[in-house]
């Protein structure tokens, strides 16, 4: 019977233990529902019904606990098709889990769940623990985040993020098509090594006024390949959470600096002829008058006789080919330090530095001859008369007052001369 007792005794023991435990474990769940951040409850398999539901289920739907314990679980849902649908599986499943669905809050607004069950099996009666996570904000900025990758992966810019020691991190397809690398190849990469070799002595300075205030800079950059070709880089600081970095907006800028030397060259040069023109001319002299030099210069205009007769004759696309033909042939006898113009419809002018009238005479005179004697006057169907040019002279040093009383005297001479035959 002692022994007996003992044995009834320990097993006592052994079930208060156990008790405790099991009550241990409850209080454990509860206080893990309590404070869980998705919404929690209990559902009836049988009715539906919710049965329990957490704070933050009850805050998440604007709901008190004895308003939502009065609801089936299919109410909350704003389309019951979806919710028939979706408890039919619940209860066939032991786990199951859905995503974005619309719940409807007690005033009607609509937000957007994930929802999670399993079920949870007693002696008596079985139940579905149902966890519901609210991803309305979450979704969001997933939408926006969508939207900007979009715009990102679509923009015709180089984009590249980097961080603070100049890692590339991040870049978009069109940095891949422009730099000719994949993009593993570009994120192995420093950013200093898309920089030619002469532009990288500057990049630490870049990089310091990107993070102190943005900057806003050109520079040229390398391909693959080794070819360069200029940029324009927007670079700023941007902080991602507890992150820094760069972001580089770099524009492909080869066009416009081709339209901008397009601009520059025609701006000193004759857009037919491809020679100078009368600016270009005239600041030359410009430049002669006020180097105060003593030597003398010599201007000659050049004007081709007849030529307003040959082109109604020719026609104007022929007549501007006359125009080219004698500018090559003028171009072709001048002295390397000389400048040779269009001035004028057909007119064309010479500066000769350092010569004296004697020398522009005989010059000129060369001139007469060759073009005279020139091939464009030989087997051109298109240009059967003969080209005689008239030429006026005028002499100028730094005493001159300008340009214009060079050109003036320059003229002067050369009608004398056209009157003269």
């Amino acid at each position: 019977l002692d022994q007996q007792r003992k044995l009834v005794k320990e097993y006592i023991d052994f079930l208060k233990l156990e008790t405790a435990k099991l009550r241990e474990n409850e209080e454990r769940y509860a206080l893990a529902v309590k404070h869980s951040r998705g919404g929690i409850c209990i559902i009836d398999p049988q009715t539906k019904q919710i049965l329990e539901p957490n704070l933050q289920l009850c805050n998440m739907l604007a709901y008190t606990e004895q308003e939502l314990t009065e609801l089936t679980f299919p109410e909350l849902y704003a389309d019951s098709k979806l919710a028939d649908s979706d408890l039919n599986n619940i209860i066939q499943q032991a786990l199951y889990a859905v995503n974005s669905r619309k719940l409807m809050k007690k005033n009607g607004e609509i937000i957007e769940v994930n929802i999670h069950t399993c079920w949870s099996f007693g002696m008596t009666d079985n139940f579905i623990i149902v966890n519901v996570e609210d991803v309305t904000e979450q979704n969001k900025a997933q939408q926006v985040l969508n939207k900007y990758r979009i715009l990102l992966e679509q923009a015709q810019d180089i984009i590249i993020f980097c961080g603070m020691d100049g890692q590339i991190l991040e870049t978009n397809k069109q940095a891949e098509r422009v730099y000719g690398y994949n993009p593993d190849e570009l994120q192995s990469l420093n950013v200093s090594e898309l920089f030619s070799a002469a532009e990288k002595q500057r990049l630490a300075q870049y990089l310091n006024e990107a993070c102190a205030k943005g900057i806003v800079y050109e520079s040229v950059h390398c391909r693959k390949d080794k070819s360069t070709f200029p940029v324009e880089i927007s670079s700023q600081l941007a902080i991602f959470g507890t992150e820094k970095v760069l972001v580089n907006v770099i524009r492909d800028i080869s066009e416009r600096k081709r339209i901008l030397q397009e601009l520059e060259y025609f701006n000193t040069h004759d857009s037919l002829t491809r020679i100078y023109n009368r600016t270009f001319l005239e600041e030359a002299i410009e430049r002669i008058i006020l180097s105060q030099s003593s030597a003398k210069n010599a201007l000659l205009l050049i004007d081709i006789d007849n030529f307003s007769i040959m082109n109604k004759a020719l026609g104007h696309n022929l007549g501007d080919q006359m125009l080219v033909d004698v500018a090559e042939v003028l171009k072709r006898n001048v002295r390397e330090q000389d400048v040779l113009a269009r001035v004028g419809g057909d007119e064309f002018g010479i500066l000769m530095p350092n010569v004296s009238l004697q020398e522009a005479k005989f010059f000129a005179a060369k001139l007469r001859r060759t073009l005279a004697e020139s091939e464009i006057n030989i087997n051109k169907a298109y240009l059967p008369y003969k080209i005689n040019i008239c030429i006026g002279i005028t002499l100028f040093d730094h005493k001159s007052l300008n340009a214009h009383e060079v050109f003036a005297h320059a003229g002067q001479a050369l009608f004398q001369s056209k009157a003269q035959g």
